[in-house]
């Protein structure tokens, strides 16, 4: 009886206590609540989420997220939200978005995001972009007109050089 008893305590030392782990429930770790990409747009306290949003919801090209773009674009105080904002308004495609694209260009002091601004009214057609980016390509520091370049050059397909503004109203560009 006694190695009988030694015995089980070598296998426990070894093999540890085999029962009692198994009869014990596991337990997961607790999951925070999920948020819809609206939801962290509108109130994360962190911007790199609030800037992920507005991204996502540009990719999703839904209309019904001008609303929520438009109000973030003119009253986040993060630039990269209000930068990514803007491209998600210009991705989505709607003129519903002009008049706050037309006002926060108007307002924004950080070059790169009026750069993004300017390329969002591009993309819906509007000249106030282009005048934005040539202006950058004359005044801005060598970084800006480096993106400002490369903005052109993507928004017209035409290498640098050609009459930009002309093939831009040669397809249907203007304000209004």
């Amino acid at each position: 009886m006694r190695r009988f008893l030694s015995a089980a305590l070598l296998g426990v030392t070894l093999l540890g206590p085999a029962l009692p782990a198994a009869a014990a429930p596991t337990r997961r770790p607790a999951t925070p609540p999920t948020r819809s990409v609206e939801e962290l747009l509108a109130g994360s306290p962190d911007p790199l989420r609030r800037e992920t949003a507005a991204q996502v919801l540009g990719q999703r090209g839904r209309a019904e997220s001008v609303t929520l773009l438009r109000r973030a674009l003119k009253n986040d105080n993060d630039r990269w939200v209000r930068a990514r904002c803007a491209e998600a308004l210009g991705a989505i495609g709607s003129t519903a978005a002009l008049p706050a694209l037309r006002a926060a260009l108007e307002k924004e002091k950080d070059q790169r995001v009026r750069r993004s601004i300017a390329v969002a009214l591009i993309r819906l057609g509007q000249t106030s972009g282009l005048k934005e980016l040539m202006w950058q390509l004359k005044a801005g520091t060598n970084a800006s007109r480096a993106d400002a370049m490369s903005f052109l050059v993507a928004a017209t397909g035409q290498p640098l050089g050609q009459d930009v503004e002309a093939t831009l109203l040669e397809h249907g560009a203007a304000d209004q």
